[in-house]
């Protein structure tokens, strides 16, 4: 079974430089794309040596330059961009927390109905 949001363990100084070249900035828009690999959900992955599993480059940019994740949190995208590792535009909070940004800013996948009869 897959183990979700484990803390992300300390990076060598050279896995830490491998880490940023996957990094493209964005002068404009602000976001830091991570050019390196993605799941089938559009996240930048990197692997750390001495894991064999993958972490989440969001969450790898957070700790570098934030520190540690509080425990029971999710690193948030401020940006809604699932490519994007600026620290800038990340943040922490308790998953309940990212399903209300979701929902709230129309990334659930629900058709809402102002007004209209729901048609099922």
């Amino acid at each position: 079974m897959k183990k979700k949001n484990r803390p992300i363990p300390e990076l060598s100084k050279k896995r830490e430089k491998v880490f940023w070249s996957f990094v493209e900035l964005d002068l404009e828009g602000g976001c830091w794309y991570w050019k390196g690999v993605k799941n089938n959900r559009g996240y930048g992955q990197f692997r750390i040596t001495g894991y064999k599993a993958m972490f989440m480059a969001h969450r790898i940019s957070y700790r570098l330059v934030k520190g540690p994740i509080p425990e029971g949190h999710v690193v948030m995208h401020l940006c809604d961009n699932r490519a994007c590792v600026s620290p800038l535009h990340l943040t922490t909070g308790e998953q309940q927390e990212n399903m209300q940004d979701m929902i709230s800013k129309g990334r659930a996948g629900l058709k809402q109905y102002a007004g209209e009869d729901v048609p099922f």
